[in-house]
């Protein structure tokens, strides 16, 4: 097969037959092949996806990312988890302007720190050169 076939192509979501995918999937995922089949529906589309994209990527993102992933699996479990909790907790829109960050970035640049938008000043205090304000 030529194309890459996504999970969310496939008709009724029933998951990917092995055969439907491309050569360069099947190779990508040769280590799932003995048990492709018994694989949930959503786990082969999500596989399916993922080595899509994959595909999709340049060779010098694809280094990227492996470096990423490597990085991350080399963190403390603690650490790990919290980076998790700290992606579940942003919006979808948060996760978009991330990942459309990352892309953009140069190898070894960091990620430019989240700024919350800006919050108005406080009202100034009272002038306290006119004495404390009369009691009605």
């Amino acid at each position: 097969m030529g194309q890459p076939v996504r999970g969310d192509e496939v008709p009724g979501a029933a998951g990917v037959a092995w055969e439907q995918l491309s050569a360069d999937q099947r190779k990508l995922l040769s280590r799932f092949e003995s048990r492709w089949a018994e694989l949930p529906p959503h786990r082969q589309s999500r596989l399916a996806e993922g080595s899509a994209r994959w595909a999709e990527l340049p060779p010098e993102e694809q280094a990227r990312v492996r470096r990423n992933f490597h990085r991350f699996r080399e963190m403390p479990p603690g650490e790990r988890e919290k980076m998790k909790q700290r992606w579940r907790e942003l919006t979808p829109e948060e996760r978009q302007r991330f990942r459309e960050q990352r892309r953009t970035m140069r190898p070894g640049e960091q990620p430019r720190p989240h700024k919350p938008p800006p919050v108005s000043p406080p009202d100034p205090p009272p002038d306290r050169a006119q004495g404390p304000a009369p009691v009605p």
